[in-house]
């Protein structure tokens, strides 16, 4: 499995997205520049099927339940492979659809989909692994099926390698993911913002509407105006649900669109920026316990490890209100957060942290060649982050 996992993750250089904005109809291919293949609708190990409906590729619907009921896992502490109940109808409440024959039958179908159709992953042309994305079961009473309930909900081990690192190989924030409206805006979010992470406003990336709805598999509009109006139309556009768009905890995502210099085509241009203290929005306790539980290599006891953790929160003491204050840092505005994160990570590490903080904020202001933190909580985040992940700060 190692093999697979070290190479086959969807990174930045991944040609296409894996989510198309539209529902698809064939087989659909992620190629990698390291030479992994992703493909999407391939037969299955064993036999052969010939109904279209399971040869097909993934969309941003399939990712929408994908994503939230992540999100939904996670804050309830839930195993992706512990043994769970639950209805139909719960699961239109988690991803926010509307409870009625109509969505629950759309919901039916989308299940249907992550649990038949296969998934390929080619290593250097040569090894190869096959799984289905989902599986469970459905139990309920023959004269009410309305009331049926799906249990033993699991995700492949391979795909839930891939989940686990998701937010961190696209990007991407998953609550923001999920708050987006819009299927062509959550389709550009998974595409756009890893491509555009070492970009700015003087040298963005670019790409023009006609290539980009190519890359995301939705029809390209023949006419110039068709293809702006497709992005630009309704008082929550595409382009304004997806400008300042958080992508990690210290930044965020601007776009703009510029006529090209032929006239014939727009380019969506695409750069990042760090975040201000008004843009800042403190990590949940789900955020957190995702990345202590990432950290501890998801051993079999993480879970209740957290648990026994934040129990035993204590205050901030005089020592680190101080040091959180000269680091201009709002604590009342993140004093959850950072108690929690002091109960995970200890005081002494915790006051480690603060005072690096502190350290950088006093030296940007008396000295001329340190860089300026535009948003020292966000720096702070990121440090926590990153210790809590075992990894070197990404800031």
């Amino acid at each position: 499995m190692n093999k697979f996992s070290e190479t086959s993750i969807p990174q930045i250089w991944g040609k296409n997205p894996i989510f198309a904005a539209v529902k698809q109809t064939a087989t659909t291919e992620v190629r990698l520049s390291d030479g992994a293949i992703w493909k999407m609708g391939v037969q299955p190990p064993f036999g052969s099927i010939s109904n279209p409906d399971y040869l097909k590729g993934f969309d941003i619907r399939h990712a929408e339940i994908i994503f939230k009921l992540l999100a939904f896992y996670r804050k309830n502490d839930i195993d992706f492979n512990h043994k769970v109940d639950i209805s139909y109808y719960k699961l239109l409440q988690i991803i926010g659809w509307k409870r009625c024959s109509k969505t629950l039958n759309t919901l039916k179908e989308i299940l249907g989909d992550l649990s038949n159709i296969w998934t390929q992953i080619i290593i250097n042309d040569n090894h190869y692994i096959k799984f289905q994305v989902l599986s469970a079961e459905e139990i309920g009473f023959v004269h009410n099926q309305d009331n049926s309930k799906l249990r033993y909900i699991q995700f492949a081990p391979t795909f839930l390698e891939f989940l686990g690192d998701i937010e961190k190989f696209f990007s991407i924030r998953l609550d923001i993911f999920n708050s987006l409206s819009s299927g062509i805006a959550k389709a550009i979010y998974l595409y756009i913002p890893s491509r555009a992470l070492k970009s700015n406003v003087k040298n963005p990336f670019k790409i023009t509407l006609t290539n980009l709805y190519r890359q995301i598999n939705i029809k390209i509009p023949v006419y110039k105006s068709d293809r702006l109006k497709r992005v630009t139309q309704n008082k929550t556009s595409v382009i304004k649900q997806l400008d300042h768009a958080l992508i990690n905890y210290n930044k965020k995502l601007r776009v703009a669109l510029e006529e090209t210099k032929d006239g014939k085509d727009y380019n969506f241009c695409a750069w990042v920026e760090e975040i201000a203290e008004n843009d800042f929005t403190a990590p949940s306790k789900d955020s957190l316990r995702t990345w202590f539980i990432n950290g501890q290599k998801r051993a079999s006891n993480s879970s209740e490890k957290f648990n026994e953790l934040v129990k035993n929160i204590v205050p901030l003491d005089m020592y680190q209100t101080e040091t959180l204050q000269e680091a201009e840092i709002n604590i009342e505005q993140s004093r959850v957060f950072l108690e929690q994160s002091k109960a995970l990570l200890g005081r002494d590490k915790f006051d480690e942290l603060c005072a690096d903080v502190k350290g950088r904020v006093l030296s940007s202001i008396y000295s001329n060649s340190v860089k300026p933190i535009k948003s020292p909580i966000a720096y702070l985040i990121t440090l926590i982050r990153s210790e809590l992940l075992g990894e070197l700060p990404l800031y």
